[in-house]
């Protein structure tokens, strides 16, 4: 392949690897990094149990999360209580959980698949970026929640009804603005005046774009162009 087509090449690979950090790699979005040998399934022999997972949430629009149950021995009519909290500034991580419930659901057992993803879709909250949450998860004798024995999370814990516990749930978080490209965009909407400072940044962006196409080009035919030697 010819010098120029090569330059041409890293080139396009560099604008795709730019645009998969900018458009479609999800940032914000508190996830378990779950590895099968530290899974771990809590649960209660007679009584209900009573889960809560304290969570920093970095992204605008937080519209769902992920949970992983088992419930092999459920029993007819059994049913998961799921509640989302506004934990405060810091999460309120050493404290009493005294939150304003912001999403409420209850799940039939029956709805869910053993050791499956269920996710928990409700009405985005726009305004969660930087904010803390707590996920309370109320489960019956016959269901357990996975969990994972260690940390991947730093601005998170775990709570055993009102005990800290050593781990984490295994779940995973989404929101509308889950890309860099949809946090400007919903900053935009917030804020119209950003829109001049985001232009000119984007055409600078461009323009740093095409003179490293240029000076490419130029390296791979033997040399600089004359106004940059």
């Amino acid at each position: 392949m010819a010098p120029r087509r090569w330059a041409v090449v890293v080139f396009v690979l560099l604008v795709l690897v730019e645009a998969y950090l900018v458009f479609w790699r999800t940032v914000g979005v508190p996830a378990t990094s779950i590895d099968q040998r530290d899974i771990i399934v809590l649960s209660a022999s007679s009584q209900a149990l009573s889960l809560n997972q304290t969570f920093r949430f970095g992204a605008s629009g937080l519209c769902g999360i992920s949970l992983y149950f088992d419930v092999a021995h459920a029993a007819p009519g059994d049913e998961v209580t799921l509640e989302l909290r506004d934990a405060g500034e810091n999460g309120v991580r050493w404290g009493r959980d005294f939150e304003f419930v912001l999403r409420h659901a209850v799940v039939p057992a029956s709805a869910i698949h053993d050791r499956k993803r269920f996710r928990w879709g409700f009405e985005p909250l726009k305004q969660s970026s930087g904010r803390w949450f707590r996920l309370l998860v109320y489960a019956p004798s016959g269901v357990g929640v996975l969990a994972s024995r260690t940390r991947s999370l730093r601005d998170a814990g775990l709570y055993i009804g009102a005990e800290p516990a050593w781990g984490e749930l295994a779940f995973e978080t989404s929101a509308k603005s889950d890309t860099v490209a949809k946090q400007i965009l919903n900053k935009i909407r917030r804020e119209p005046s950003r829109v001049v400072p985001v232009l000119a940044f984007g055409a600078l962006i461009l323009a740093v774009h095409l003179a490293f196409l240029r000076i490419l080009l130029f390296v791979v035919s033997g040399g600089l162009p004359p106004d940059l030697q």
